[in-house]
């Protein structure tokens, strides 16, 4: 029977790929008894695919011919029709039966295999025509068909939903960026939309389960209401879990019993496994509970030990009397101090002690060692301790207590390195710091009626932080209130702050009433459980993407490959006024899977490298994606690498497989034997510290399934930060395969620092005051004229034109309003985003008005606030231009516009904030000159951006403003175009229109400056002047030769007549730069700024030669001259941001 028909499990079928004998149902067992000869490393391997087959479970084979399939790959289609791989039908192919087999390459994903097995093809040989496509590509396509054509089939259909029972709703095929009406959030993805209406909502809203039950609300299920119950609005309630107003149009999952609401996003996010109740019942009876510990205290806690040395958690007191004792962590007698050494012999010194058992200054009473020339000393408290201990974390085993042998040692209950002291279980390796083991087993908060109980929970939901804690908490019994440790023990009841001089602020506790999100923590620290595909918090380059929660770094089965995956925000490491340095600590779980090789390869690492650090040009292999033989041991590297190394490179690595400290280079500074093999595909859990008062850098892993006794699990490395690395880093991780295959999975990471780095304007105030003296009495003179002359001109008017305005206005209002892109804002909103403007969060300034840094603490992000200048006509169009524009366009490319506001006559306008700034900045101005790879990067996502506008957005729409100053740069470097204020939008049908000259002088092309009809033709000839100065570091309009007045376009051309293309590169980039990809981006950038409109390519055109995937045009070698003609008028000048600005009448005929 053929396969292909039928896909049924049988016991035998017949295959083409062995005529011989039919293939039968095998299992492991069977396979395992026969002797191959067809493996993958010593593994039994599938015919088709080549890649080994499970130890459980059934395949079909032969044994008699020793030829076996994975059942999925034995039912492998004979042929099959996928247009968008490939116009013709594919046919499966066969290379075992080729003798003389080498290689075969993949047209699909360009990966060359060594391996026979089976591939779909189309062949015509008289044509020369040869398509391959692996296995792997057709499989993942057939998926992408079937789940297309189910979602085709579904947007076909008319739902009627329960939220929204006034209208049918359609599922759109297109993800987007959508405010949701059910959870209020924007998402990238497929959603429902009204047909009759603005309603929208996710598709995944739109399944929600009509009841849950929740973990912190056991005792009734939470049913899903779409708006808040009429009976409820006489009061105020908030959501239990962000405790947030609850509005009555909120979609709510609510129980009637208990009046508990919660927003559905935080009821489908509060996912626990277990909660405080499902321990055994304890109760405090209430004389107890005044004698608990009371929190916030006035000072953080942080030493429970201390409460040994007050006697809140009393020692044996029959031990005080002793005066001499031996204790087991020291070989010599130990004395009992009372009375300070340096008092008694009259003399002091500036040493300050340490306790040999915690590691914290002495204090009285204390032990010390009766040897003169011993320092050993230790606390009484820490001398009493005991030495074994029941803990509830872990009651299965007795705790021993042990001083501290090994190097470091993870504490299983604060996930933190401890004291010299710690406790351990000898049969788990279970690890327990002193501090951890002497909590307070109940306490008293503040915050809560009921009295606290330590309990151990997975995940915990902190009440208060509402972020997922350790697993010791402290819980309530008679209700769902929990708080984590730190939130219970280390928040003071009152902290002082910098935005509040001169008085302390009180610690609050939710809700507070209108403001439940003022509150807010600037210490970098961000904890990552899955990584999804539509998190924004991550970048990733080279093969490194996200699959399945985890981060894959290669594609298995190709050789040399690189991938790199690393944190979008910047990291302070140090301050230079200050001298400050960080402390910091990350975890991160990683996974390498050596494939059941016998040899692998290369490895993975964790990297601190300066802003902008991109994966340099051949660094596979060895140089783990981060060096190469250009730099792998040069000055310019400012790096700390924590490397897993599995592979040897003679040239720089020790003789073994090994986990390394680097600086700087790819040879380590210290580094251990480590063995890759023995722990394939086990998770590894790596904790990574630094200490700014030590200068130490601590490095300690485990394995779940346990470490040999032999394996050294922790490194360390004094270094000084400062020294080594910039005060703005880029964190992330490197992964790297070379001639052999590996895998590389991250699984989870934390970070957290302690610098918070306040950047302070470097205005003068003295150079401030100077100039206001100057300007003020000038300015008094000019403003009564124009108030004059503006009054007599408001008389005429102000009926047309307030009538004209209000209009617009409205019409703004009504558009974004009903939609879900931009908010709106008032104008209160924004004055305390902006400290009221003040001049220490001016980031520009320009033609129309400034712009200034804000941060919006209800939506807690940080952003950029662009105030128009009260009085400027043209400010106000460019205002209203932008708004409705920018609001309906969605791209990575763009800068994404937030909010507006137009209160008060003020015309403001909110973006997302870019910490990089603006790309003039970078290759003009004082801060970080970008490397090559960057300069790249940008140009290709300015002309995706571009491409967007022309072509794949509804209309098209022509910016006619592209300069270096309308570029800015998010944290990760990637471009977002700006300043849509003269944009226009336009038919993709129709040509070039007169829109009115209108944009910078150099960027313009010139048939826009005499005829004034922008087109697409005059944005790409735009684009073209800026890949020039992102090539070459100059300005447009600056006189690069002193002694001639040519502009940068006539330059770069005179370049190519002398074949000196590469002469024009910047200097700055000290000759480090690909040729190939610099004389592409030069040959674009004239080819872009043709004289000749009709000579010029598309964006589209532009980006394939970019991209190397279509031929570099054959320009003429001198520059051309073009003539065009306009009207009979002179354009006029007006002010714009970044450099001098047109706005047309109109033009004579000019050549």
């Amino acid at each position: 029977m053929d396969i292909t028909k039928e896909r049924e499990d049988m016991e035998e079928i017949n295959h083409f790929s062995h005529k011989k004998h039919p293939l039968k149902i095998v299992n492991s067992e069977m396979i395992a008894n026969a002797t191959l000869e067809n493996h993958v490393g010593g593994v039994i391997g599938c015919y088709a695919c080549q890649k080994p087959i499970s130890s459980s479970g059934f395949a079909y084979g032969c044994i008699q011919c020793r030829h076996f399939m994975h059942k999925a790959c034995a039912q492998l289609p004979l042929t099959i029709n996928l247009p968008s791989l490939y116009e013709h039908p594919l046919t499966i192919f066969d290379f075992g039966s080729i003798k003389d087999f080498r290689s075969w390459f993949c047209n699909v994903c360009c990966s060359v295999n060594q391996f026979k097995g089976f591939c779909y093809n189309f062949g015509k040989p008289e044509y020369n025509i040869n398509f391959n496509a692996c296995i792997e590509c057709c499989v993942v396509e057939i998926a992408r068909k079937a789940e297309a054509d189910a979602m085709k089939k579904e947007a076909g259909m008319k739902v009627e939903h329960e939220g929204h029972p006034q209208h049918t709703l359609s599922l759109q095929l297109r993800p987007a960026a959508i405010r949701c009406d059910a959870c209020k959030t924007e998402d990238k993805g497929l959603f429902y939309i009204c047909d009759s209406c603005d309603f929208w909502i996710h598709k995944t809203c739109a399944s929600l389960a009509p009841t849950i039950h929740l973990p912190h609300h056991p005792d009734h299920p939470l049913t899903l209401v779409y708006s808040l119950p009429e009976k409820f609005y006489k009061f105020s309630y908030y959501c239990e879990f962000c405790k947030i107003y609850i509005r009555r149009n909120d979609w709510l999952y609510h129980c009637e019993n208990c009046r508990y609401f919660c927003h559905i996003k935080c009821a489908l996010n509060a996912e626990l496994p277990s909660t405080p109740r499902d321990g055994p019942s304890t109760s405090i009876a209430d004389e107890e509970v005044d004698n608990l510990l009371q929190f916030p205290m006035s000072n953080a806690f942080t030493d429970t030990l201390k409460l040994l040395h007050s006697g809140m958690i009393a020692p044996d007191d029959d031990d005080d009397k002793k005066g001499m004792i031996n204790h087991w962590s020291h070989r010599h007698p130990l004395i009992l101090n009372v009375k300070d050494q340096a008092d008694m012999s009259g003399t002091s010194s500036d040493r300050v002690e340490v306790c040999h058992g915690c590691v914290r200054p002495l204090s009285l009473p204390y032990y010390s060692c009766k040897l003169d020339g011993c320092s050993f000393t230790l606390h009484k408290y820490c001398a009493e301790l005991p030495l074994k201990l029941h803990h509830q974390l872990h009651p299965a085993h007795l705790h021993e207590l042990t001083l501290q042998h090994r190097p470091y040692y993870q504490c299983n209950g604060c996930f933190s390195h401890g004291n010299n002291f710690y406790y351990q279980c000898q049969t788990c390796k279970f690890y327990l710091c002193v501090n951890c083991a002497f909590l307070p087993k109940s306490i008293k908060h503040k915050s809560h009626k009921h009295p606290l109980i330590q309990v151990i929970d997975p995940e915990p939901l902190c009440s208060a932080c509402n972020k997922w804690s350790d697993i010791m908490s402290y819980a309530c019994k008679a209700c769902n209130f929990i708080l984590s440790k730190e939130c219970a023990m280390r928040l003071p009841n009152s902290i002082a702050h910098r935005y509040c001089k001169g008085h302390e602020i009180p610690l609050m506790y939710p809700p507070i009433m209108d403001h439940p999100e003022d509150f807010f923590c600037d210490i970098l620290y961000f904890e990552i459980n899955r990584f999804d595909v539509d998190a924004t918090n991550i970048l990733y380059s080279g093969d490194a993407m996200p699959s399945v929660g985890t981060i894959e770094f290669n594609k298995v089965n190709y050789l040399t490959r690189v991938g790199q995956a690393i944190y979008a925000d910047t990291i302070p490491i140090w301050d230079k006024k200050s001298g400050k340095v960080s402390d910091f600590t990350t975890h991160f779980t990683f996974i390498i899977d050596t494939q059941l090789q016998s040899t692998y390869g290369h490895g993975l690492t964790f990297f601190l490298a300066p802003v902008g650090f991109q994966i340099p040009p051949n660094s596979a292999g060895g140089f783990l994606g981060l060096f190469n033989t250009t730099y792998t041991d040069s000055s310019r590297n400012q790096m700390i690498v924590i490397e897993f190394d599995s592979f040897v490179n003679s040239e720089w690595d020790p003789p073994y497989e090994h986990v390394g400290i680097n600086k700087n280079s790819i040879h380590s500074v210290n580094y251990t034997s480590w063995n890759a093999s023995l722990h394939s595909g086990d998770p590894a859990d790596c904790s990574v510290s630094y200490s700014a008062t030590t200068q130490i850098l601590n490095l300690s892993w485990s394995y779940g399934a346990g470490n040999d006794s032999r394996e050294n699990t922790s490194l360390s490395y004094q270094v000084d930060l400062r020294e080594v690395l910039p005060e703005w880093v880029t964190v992330g991780f490197s992964a790297a395969t070379g001639a052999n295959v590996e895998r590389h999975i991250l699984q989870y990471w934390e970070f957290n620092s302690s610098l918070n780095i306040v950047k302070k304007s470097k205005d003068n105030s003295t150079e401030t005051k100077l100039a206001v003296g100057l300007i003020v009495p000038l300015g008094v003179l000019v403003l009564g004229g124009i108030v004059a002359f503006g009054v007599f001109l408001r008389r005429k008017r102000k009926p047309k034109q307030k009538s004209s305005e209000t209009v617009t206005l409205t019409s703004i209002n009504d558009d974004l309003e009903r939609g879900a892109g931009p908010k709106r804002f008032s104008y209160g909103d924004l004055v305390s985003a902006t400290n009221n403007f003040s001049g220490d969060r001016k980031l520009g300034e320009g033609g129309f008005g400034c712009v200034y840094k804000g941060y919006l603490a209800r939506e807690g992000m940080a952003v950029a606030v662009k105030k128009i200048s009260q009085g400027s006509k043209q400010g106000k169009k460019e205002y209203i231009t932008e708004v409705k524009i920018i609001s309906s366009l969605r791209h990575r490319n763009l800068v994404q516009l937030i909010g507006w506001c137009h209160d008060q006559t003020q015309f403001l306008l909110v973006y997302e904030f870019m910490p990089n700034g603006s790309l003039d900045s970078h290759l003009f101005g004082k801060k970080s000159c970008l490397e090559w790879g960057l300069r790249y990067k940008i140009v290709t996502g300015l002309a995706s951006a571009l491409l967007y506008l022309h072509e794949e957005w509804e209309q098209c729409v022509v910016h006619r403003d592209i300069k270096t100053s309308n570029i800015m740069l998010d944290s990760g470097f990637n471009v977002k175009l700006g300043d849509f204020g003269l944009a226009r939008l336009m038919d993709h049908e129709l040509g070039p229109q007169t829109t009115g000259l209108a944009g910078t002088l150099g960027y313009l092309a010139p048939e826009y400056v005499t005829t004034g009809k922008a087109s697409k033709e005059s944005d790409v000839y735009s684009f073209g002047v800026v890949a020039l100065e992102i090539a070459c570091g100059r300005k447009a309009m600056d006189s690069v030769d002193p002694n001639s007045d040519l502009g940068l376009v006539q330059w770069v051309w005179d370049l190519l007549e002398k074949g000196e293309l590469l002469s024009g590169v910047d200097q700055k980039l000290n000759k480090e730069f690909d040729g190939k990809q610099v004389e592409c981006l030069m040959t674009v950038g004239l080819w872009c700024a043709h004289p000749d409109r009709s000579l010029r390519p598309s964006i589209r055109q532009a980006i394939q030669v970019l991209k190397f995937e279509g031929a570099a045009p054959n320009l003429p070698k001198k520059m051309p001259v073009a003539m065009y003609y306009a009207a009979p008028d002179v354009p006029e000048l007006s002010s714009g941001s970044g450099g001098a600005s047109l706005t047309y009448t109109s033009i004579d005929l000019v050549r």
